[in-house]
């Protein structure tokens, strides 16, 4: 790999991680705002076009409609309707998976940071590495020149020796 090469790679685990801390923000948030038992409405904003996991979404987005729901039971029937008290049941059902749901997100996305970091550090340590790795290639490069030049310098000597010898020494053998 070149040097252009690492960067580029380096700069592609930048963006990617700046993506997942993104994320990560706005599962911050949720979890607060869910800590703070805000309106389910103000947390679909949140994830509005900024988080797609798709758990979490859909929680939230059933235990909107059982809201709706139970809102609509509640114009027709008590607070101690069988069916009030059921859909509430559903809701903090939600509501808890909904925050575990949360926690694990946060997990992955974190063990992704994780990866991705030390996906940068070794390829950091590569990109540290290749000026010694280049001047070793230089020497080597050195050496095979020098190498070449005097197998060269060997073999035109030995033409020269050939074409000057005696004819009584070529045709003679030892």
């Amino acid at each position: 790999m070149s040097a252009s090469d690492d960067l580029a790679r380096i700069n592609e685990l930048i963006n990617q991680r700046a993506l997942i801390q993104l994320d990560l923000a706005v599962i911050d948030r949720l979890e607060k705002d869910l800590a703070l038992n805000t309106e389910l409405s103000s947390l679909v904003s949140v994830l509005a076009g900024t988080y797609t996991d798709p758990v979490v979404s859909s929680i939230i987005n059933n235990i909107q409609i059982w809201r709706m729901k139970k809102q609509k039971l509640k114009l027709e029937a008590t607070d101690a309707n069988y069916s009030v008290i059921n859909l509430q049941e559903l809701i903090n059902n939600q509501r808890a998976m909904l925050i575990t749901s949360i926690k694990n997100a946060r997990e992955s996305l974190q063990n992704k940071i994780n990866n991705i970091d030390s996906r940068i550090g070794l390829l950091s340590h590569e990109f540290t590495e290749l000026p010694a790795k280049e001047a070793e290639l230089n020497r080597l490069q050195r050496v095979q020149d020098i190498n070449q030049n005097f197998m060269h310098c060997c073999w035109r000597r030995k033409l020269n020796f050939q074409s000057v010898k005696p004819a009584w020494l070529r045709t003679t053998s030892f």
